[in-house]
């Protein structure tokens, strides 16, 4: 409490939780012994910092892309900082083969043995309350493959276009050896191997595809027989 001097010999008290009384003209009542309350609320403290863990959000620290063969198991398992709470996994456009444990990130699965290429797959990691992405490459190794025909017919005269399939991841070169009959010709496109135009004359030709690629190489031989 704090008090001044005041006239005819009172003094007035400024007291920290007092209230302030007023009469009805609106003049403060004096206290015993002539004493003044005047209203004063005290400063409250500022408040305390509030401190703990920061939360950020989780950044994959995994590579980026991991490869699997086609027809064989395999597994590659993500990291991910960011804390303090425990991270979890999930993901979105993954092929149905591909499984994810949401608490240890292993990536498992086995392609099928007709798999080949790139599956780009988003990834996501989660804490308490954040999310972090990436965008993520799982290839599919796949030594050269050719599948379709090994022996058809064709009508000479008449246009038509015949296609094989080429399963090759890293991509294979393609060449072919043998003889087409005149009027036919063939090309290469991505993973199609395609005949197209018409046989001038009837006759039977044979020819090989040949696919090379780094994880090795393949052939396949095919007979056509164009009928009159």
């Amino acid at each position: 409490m704090l008090c001044a001097g005041g006239g005819g010999g009172g003094s007035s008290y400024i007291e920290p939780t007092a209230t302030v009384f007023q009469d009805s003209a609106g003049g403060s009542d004096n206290g015993p012994n002539g004493a003044v309350y005047i209203a004063y609320t005290e400063p409250s403290p500022s408040p305390a910092p509030v401190t703990g863990p920061v939360v950020v959000a989780p950044s994959f620290t995994s590579a980026g892309t991991t490869t699997f063969d086609a027809g064989e198991p395999g597994s590659f398992t993500l990291s991910a900082a960011g804390g303090p709470d425990d991270i979890t996994y999930a993901m979105a456009g993954a092929p149905s083969w591909l499984s994810l444990d949401s608490a240890t990130g292993v990536l498992s699965g086995t392609p099928p043995t007709d798999a080949s290429g790139t599956y780009p797959i988003t990834l996501f990691a989660f804490n308490a309350e954040a999310t972090g992405t990436e965008t993520f490459e799982l290839v599919v190794d796949h030594s050269p493959e050719i599948l379709g025909w090994n022996t058809f017919g064709w009508r000479a005269g008449q246009p038509r276009v015949v296609e094989w399939t080429l399963l090759s991841t890293p991509a294979a070169s393609v060449s072919l050896s043998g003889s087409l009959p005149p009027g036919v010709t063939w090309r290469a496109e991505g993973d199609r191997l395609v005949l197209w135009g018409a046989p001038w004359s009837a006759g039977t030709s044979s020819f090989t595809f040949e696919a090379t690629s780094p994880l090795g190489s393949t052939s396949h031989s095919v007979t056509l027989v164009v009928h009159p």
